[in-house]
C-alpha cells in the first residue's frame, strides 16, 4: 500500500502545481507587518499634541513624558 505525497501549501490539489501563487501564510505576515507599522506610527504622532500641555500641567520634563511610552 503506497502513500501518495500531499501537495505543499498553495498547490493545486489535483496536479500539485503552485502556478506562481505565494503561500497564503505570507499574506498574513504582510498584513500583520502593515498593521503594526500603522499602529506604531499613529501612536507616536497622536501623543505629540499632548506633549506641551501635559508637561506644563504636570510639571514633567519631556523625557518623563516620552520614556514610559517606549
Amino acid at each position: 500500500m503506497a502513500v501518495e505525497p500531499r501537495p505543499g501549501p498553495g498547490a493545486d490539489a489535483e496536479t500539485g502545481d503552485h502556478k506562481g501563487r505565494p503561500y497564503h501564510g505570507y499574506w498574513l505576515i504582510v498584513a500583520g507587518f502593515v498593521t503594526q507599522f500603522v499602529a506604531v506610527g499613529v501612536t507616536n504622532y497622536a501623543a505629540g499634541p499632548f506633549l506641551t500641555p501635559m508637561t506644563e500641567v504636570l510639571g514633567w520634563t519631556r523625557a518623563e513624558f516620552t520614556i514610559p511610552r517606549s
